[in-house]
């Protein structure tokens, strides 16, 4: 293998790395609106919000949730 193909994956694995940096930022800031913001507690809720694909976010960075979740007692399309 010569420097150039070396260089390839070097850069790959890098931009992999910061791929998935970034992704762990933006689902650990989401976890925090949940919780702080919404005041959501249950893990199953937590769970399946950060897990649904995407997911938008308004202008401050804060995750936007749009599901009812009346059946669970709170309305968050309110808040």
């Amino acid at each position: 293998m010569d420097a150039s193909e070396y260089k390839e994956y070097i850069i790959s694995i890098l931009f992999l790395k910061r791929v998935n940096y970034q992704f762990e930022v933006h689902r650990d800031r989401r976890r925090k609106t949940l919780t702080d913001v919404h005041g959501i507690n249950d893990p199953a809720i937590i769970y399946g919000e950060l897990e649904r694909q995407n997911a938008p976010e308004d202008i401050n960075g804060k995750a936007k949730i749009k599901t009812n979740f009346k059946k669970y007692g709170t309305n968050l399309m309110n808040i």
